[in-house]
């Protein structure tokens, strides 16, 4: 790769200063310009394949990303398909009544019964 734009960009030095002007040809007649092509990155590809929002992103808005019925109810299925890996390890605990799908409310009951349990058993609100 290196040594075709080696020689283009010999062959371009070497060329007549209007073949060097994008679209410009003796006599008036125009060409479309070549597309410029950039040159890989030195660091490489970014190897984070999730947006940086992914983990700020809302309980509601990764809800509704997920649920691609748009019903409200969030299948194992969808939750798998979105990453959801909280969700999917723990949606049998989240569906306590066993109906096959999880809400937001199911979810954030679930929360909340977690962190009620890590809290200190001794420790009072005061």
């Amino acid at each position: 790769m290196r040594l075709a734009i080696l020689a283009l960009a010999a062959a371009l030095s070497a060329a007549p200063a209007w073949a060097q002007l994008p679209g410009a040809i003796p006599g008036g007649a125009t060409v479309p310009a070549a597309p410029i092509v950039q040159a890989p990155s030195a660091t490489g590809p970014t190897t984070n394949a999730r947006p940086a929002r992914h983990q700020r992103m809302k309980l509601q808005e990764r809800f509704d990303a997920a649920n691609t019925t748009h019903d409200g109810k969030l299948t194992l299925d969808q939750a798998k398909a979105s990453n959801m890996t909280r969700i999917v390890t723990n949606f049998d605990k989240m569906d306590a009544t066993h109906k096959g799908y999880v809400t937001t409310d199911d979810i954030r009951t679930f929360n909340r019964a977690q962190r009620a349990a890590r809290k200190p058993a001794g420790k009072s609100a005061g």
